[in-house]
């Protein structure tokens, strides 16, 4: 059966039988070499890959004790209460106080300490609170609850001006509510 189908070669060819017999051995000479080496190299890249992702296995390392610092309130507080510190370092007064306040949920005995006693009197010192100002609208009458007399309040002078009131993008906390005296006018674009 082979040697049928090199004599229908070599006859389609040209070529002597032997020469065209010579030629198909070598060429399955040169293709069994080539499929050998790269059997090995897939067989090398197979073992590679066993090894790196099954020999080496899950490492599982246990953590020392020692090492392991519990998370107990009194731990996190005293966190809170470094995170405070750098905060008042840098004058966040807001951040410092709020520190403070979360230890103090964590750890009430910690309050008493030399250095939160020292932080929270910076703050008192640093944190001027305004004084409460009046506002021109104390004088208006709460018009969402009607008078227990039965009348409406009387407008003052104040409140009759019918000055145009330009609100920005008609902020309705602007005080240029209709029926307050004022009219609203749109802003110009």
């Amino acid at each position: 059966l082979f040697g049928d189908k090199l004599a229908s070669m070599a006859k389609e060819s040209g070529l002597p039988h032997a020469l065209v017999r010579q030629r198909v051995s070598r060429l399955r000479r040169l293709l069994r070499q080539r499929w050998a080496t790269q059997a090995g190299i897939a067989a090398v890249l197979l073992l590679a890959l066993g090894w790196w992702g099954f020999g080496s296995g899950p490492t599982t390392e246990r953590a020392d004790p020692d090492d392991v610092v519990a998370a107990s309130p009194a731990h996190r507080a005293t966190s809170l209460r470094e995170e405070a510190e750098a905060a008042c370092r840098v004058r966040d007064w807001y951040a410092c106080t709020q520190y403070l306040d979360e230890a103090k949920v964590q750890d009430p005995d910690g309050e008493r300490s030399e250095r939160v006693v020292r932080m929270r009197a910076l703050i008192e010192r640093q944190v001027v609170v305004p004084a409460p100002t009046t506002s021109a609208w104390d004088d208006v009458p709460d018009r969402t609850h009607p008078p227990r007399n039965g009348k409406a309040p009387a407008l003052t002078g104040a409140q009759e001006k019918t000055e145009p009131c330009v609100c920005p993008d008609y902020d309705p906390m602007c005080g240029c509510l209709p029926g307050m005296g004022r009219s609203v006018v749109p802003p110009d674009p």
